[in-house]
């Protein structure tokens, strides 16, 4: 009865209060949604830009070491689980 009660109140945006900063959680969400859309469509970019230059490049040429570099990463990027690489980035580009 209470999940039914909390599904019914998400469904119209209600989430209820936060504990720590006291407000509407739909608040919180609503002030913090245009910088994580504007992160994650810059990353959607830049990953399709990347890629798409990487593939074009392997595929016209096969068997240089570059290509070989690009294909072994783009393996690695499609093998690992992303919680995985996330981890991994933030060692890489951690201050």
């Amino acid at each position: 009865v209470q999940f039914g009660r909390y599904l019914l109140r998400a469904a119209q945006f209600d989430f209820g209060l936060s504990y720590q900063f006291r407000q509407p959680v739909s608040q919180l969400l609503a002030e913090r949604m245009p910088a994580t859309l504007e992160l994650a469509l810059c990353a959607t970019i830049f990953a399709l830009a990347f890629g798409i230059l990487m593939g074009v490049y392997s595929a016209l040429r096969r068997d240089t070491a570059l290509a070989k570099l690009f294909q072994a990463i783009s393996l690695i990027g499609v093998s690992l689980p992303t919680f995985l690489i996330g981890i991994l980035l933030i060692y890489l580009f951690a201050v």
